[in-house]
């Protein structure tokens, strides 16, 4: 079983199909966060007691998901992994849980984390690890012309940027806002929730669509200029960077030494300035052909790592032990 508490996730529900594995996804419902978080809880205290999987994969962050896990019978008797995205390390909101967790994972199972930064971190501690991208996915096949949303339909006929955003500590906002209004020929479709302050301080060729259903999502995509995944944390692996290489869409993401040892050349990189967002931007739509097909070959040439580190993790899972590095490393 995989279990994520978030009403949805690409990278959870992606491996759990890959492993062949029921994804469960825990959103909380409304109300402030011990709501939800009490909601969550009980929800995954009574799933691991009823289904008693043998091997329990746990997004993280929260810590909290973890602990509901370890506080059934059935629970201290399964495998526990845990599915660590970079905010489980390096983010400040959690990084205090850090050690609690990772003692969990050692002394009950092992971790997965998506680079191999995050791997001498995690392996440092103690923790067996496993390097595991996200699968690269492929846009759906069938997939209408008509939104769900109607309101989008005047965004899908025109060129635009797609910049899928969860507005965290670790996107440079504001400056793709300057950027944007110092490019007004060019439409930047933004996703996700933006809080009000962003919207008012907004120029009018900025588009914010709330969060979009899974299809519309894959038919923003499709129709983009160009994707741009935003970070300026060393080590994360973007989300938004993976379904752009998957989708064959020319992207723009940041310079760091994690994302340029993934995408290569393959991409346009920026430094979270308004100027290098800027000419990114542009750089994007000028060769956004050249850049395509350079994405298209570099998906092909991932699809063989990705086969190798599911099949490891595959292994893992049946035989119920952890990795040691020697065997995590054959997956990077």
């Amino acid at each position: 079983m995989f279990i994520s508490w978030i009403r949805h996730h690409g990278r959870s529900a992606d491996l759990a199909e890959a492993l062949g594995i029921e994804a469960v996804f825990l959103d909380g419902g409304s109300g402030n966060v011990l709501r939800r978080y009490l909601r969550q809880w009980n929800e995954t205290r009574s799933l691991v007691r009823t289904r008693a999987p043998s091997s329990i994969i746990v997004m993280q962050p929260p810590i909290v998901a973890l602990l509901a896990v370890l506080s059934v019978r059935q629970g201290r008797r399964a495998q526990l992994v845990g599915d660590l995205h970079t905010g489980a390390l390096e983010n400040p909101k959690w990084r205090w849980a850090s050690g609690p967790m990772l003692r969990m994972l050692r002394k009950r199972g092992f971790a997965i984390v998506t680079n191999e930064a995050l791997a001498e971190q995690v392996e440092a501690r103690g923790t067996r690890v496993v390097v595991m991208h996200d699968l690269l996915p492929s846009l759906p096949e069938g997939l209408g012309d008509a939104p769900d949303d109607p309101t989008l339909a005047p965004v899908l006929g025109q060129g635009y940027i797609l910049v899928p955003l969860a507005y965290a500590n670790d996107e440079p906002v504001e400056a793709l806002l300057e950027a944007a209004a110092a490019e007004p020929g060019i439409t930047w479709v933004l996703t996700g929730k933006a809080p009000e302050a962003v919207r008012q301080g907004a120029s009018p060729n900025i588009r914010f669509t709330g969060y979009v259903t899974n299809d519309d999502f894959q038919r923003l995509l499709r129709y983009s200029t160009a994707v741009a995944a935003l970070t300026d944390r060393e080590y994360t692996m973007q989300r938004a960077g993976y379904e752009a290489l998957g989708a064959g869409r020319p992207l723009i993401t940041a310079s760091t030494r994690t994302l340029s040892g993934y995408f290569g050349d393959a991409v346009v990189y920026m430094d979270g300035t308004v100027d290098s967002i800027r000419s990114a931007a542009r750089c994007a739509i000028d060769d956004s052909s050249g850049l395509a097909d350079r994405t298209v070959a570099l998906k092909a040439e991932k699809a063989g790592e990705e086969r190798a580190a599911l099949e490891t993790l595959r292994g893992l899972l049946t035989t119920g032990t952890g990795p040691r590095r020697a065997e995590a490393a054959s997956t990077t």
